[in-house]
């Protein structure tokens, strides 16, 4: 299924010092400011091993937690901060005193509007894909949430990654393993942050936080995993049934990821849509070939034609979808890829003659021995059939080394309050955009995200 894995960039971010700038200054000692230092390190780290789709995932897994359970970690200590209350006015006040009570209710309407000031210290930005703009927010949970997808799109690109430039043939059990267990990854993620993460975010319509647009990268990456497995089945001649029954699960997957994202109005989204329906059809068409052939092998002819001419149908109308998802998708492709263009792939022509075969066969046995009328509606679908699970994602434990150092977050400013602070901030870093492809070169696979 080469070039068939569906691409989107990583989320594009800018560089973040969290050991300069306002949230240091929390760090009243040399040890509480080397943890700043070593979260700052392990962000940049975790970058590098993103823009890269070459190496194991177990090398991308190692970086990510250990930013995330740094970053965590923090969020758990510095989430335990309150600010004193406002004093209250006193007519003994001195004029000295009242004007530092002036300052002080100053600093809490700042508060009121940044929040806790030990999570909004830093900007953090990210590219929204589906908006195709830069969003920023002074948050924390932003922060993570949008690692996190990245981390899953990471596992789709590493997955075409493997798909383009894969292993000599001898290895490729090996490879199809390693893609199946990208793609399942990926579903995971998505998964979590539909039940974790929207919860706590404002939902907002469009973005690459809508849900339907989550719902439908956890559908499609599922069904991604699972297309190996009855590529598998066809390849090694397994029953009719089971893979009619693997096929129409696919089919449903991709149906239901484009129903989703069916009233999305942006490019990605129709993009997206595109795709899923163009997939849908095409297994559509597919477990319509191996049902009617298992329907043959039972002598009942008559069904097994109906899905014969079902399939053909289905199978012309996937190319049609296929060209469009190809049209939409060219301002996007990358001119080093070396998979196939989905119109191209051999498959089609594969279950092309396929069906031509065992539809004339069955006609030609309808004809002598059985009399069976072709029926007007199809045959009842098969019952779905999932070999595989999709993957568990789990965020790791929030690392304790934040509890060994002390920080006093009062020392934090607000924006505006300290100007060294805010230029060593650098909230006006930019963000670069991301290519789609991974691009091979000299053994170096890398993707610019910051």
């Amino acid at each position: 299924m080469s070039s068939w894995l569906c691409r989107e960039p990583l989320k594009a971010t800018s560089d973040i010092n969290f050991a300069r700038g306002r949230g240091v200054k929390a760090a009243t000692t040399e040890a509480a400011r080397e943890q700043f230092r070593l979260l700052t390190q392990a962000r940049a780290e975790l970058i590098a091993r993103l823009a890269q789709f070459e190496h194991s995932a177990s090398d991308t897994d190692e970086a990510f937690n250990e930013y995330i359970s740094l970053l965590t970690g923090f969020i758990a200590v510095a989430e335990s901060y309150q600010a004193p209350p406002t004093p209250e006015e006193d007519s003994e006040m001195s004029e000295e005193e009242r004007k530092k009570l002036e300052k002080s209710r100053a600093v809490y309407k700042l508060l009121k509007k940044d929040g806790n000031p030990a999570l909004s210290f830093v900007t953090f930005k990210f590219k929204d894909n589906v908006q195709e703009k830069v969003v920023e927010h002074a948050s924390f949970d932003f922060e993570l949430a949008n690692m996190i997808m990245n981390y899953g799109l990471w596992h789709m690109k590493h997955a075409a990654y493997l798909e383009d430039f894969s292993a000599p043939e001898e290895e490729r059990m090996d490879v199809a393993k390693s893609i199946m267990d990208s793609m399942k990854m990926a579903t995971g993620v998505f998964n979590y942050l539909l039940e974790n993460h929207l919860r706590a975010m404002e939902y907002k319509p469009n973005t690459d936080f809508d849900e339907r647009i989550l719902r439908a990268r956890a559908n499609q990456c599922f069904a991604e995993a699972l297309e190996g497995i009855v590529e598998r089945a066809r390849t090694l001649g397994h029953q009719p049934s089971l893979i009619s029954k693997i096929a129409y699960d696919l089919h449903v997957r991709f149906r239901d990821a484009a129903d989703e994202l069916r009233s999305m109005s942006t490019p990605l989204g129709r993009r997206l849509h595109k795709y899923m329906s163009f997939k849908a059809t095409f297994y559509q068409g597919y477990y319509l070939t191996y049902q009617g052939m298992d329907l043959q092998q039972t002598q009942k002819s008559g069904d097994a034609i109906r899905c014969f001419e079902d399939a053909q149908r289905a199978l012309a109308s996937a190319r049609e979808l296929a060209q469009r998802y190809a049209d939409a998708s060219k301002a996007y492709a990358s001119a080093a890829s070396s998979g196939i263009p989905p119109t191209d792939h051999p498959v089609f022509g594969i279950l092309s003659k396929l069906i031509h075969k065992t539809k004339a066969k069955a006609e030609q046995e309808n004809t002598i021995l059985h009399f069976q009328k072709i029926p007007a509606t199809p045959p009842t679908e098969p019952v779905r059939e999932c070999p595989i699970q999709p993957g568990v994602f789990q965020l790791p434990e929030p690392s304790s080394a934040w509890t060994a150092v002390k920080l006093d977050f009062s020392k934090i400013p607000f924006r505006g309050q300290d100007a060294a602070a805010d230029k060593d901030a650098r909230d006006t870093s930019p963000v670069k955009p991301t290519p789609f492809d991974p691009v091979r070169s000299r053994g170096n696979n890398t993707c610019v995200i910051s």
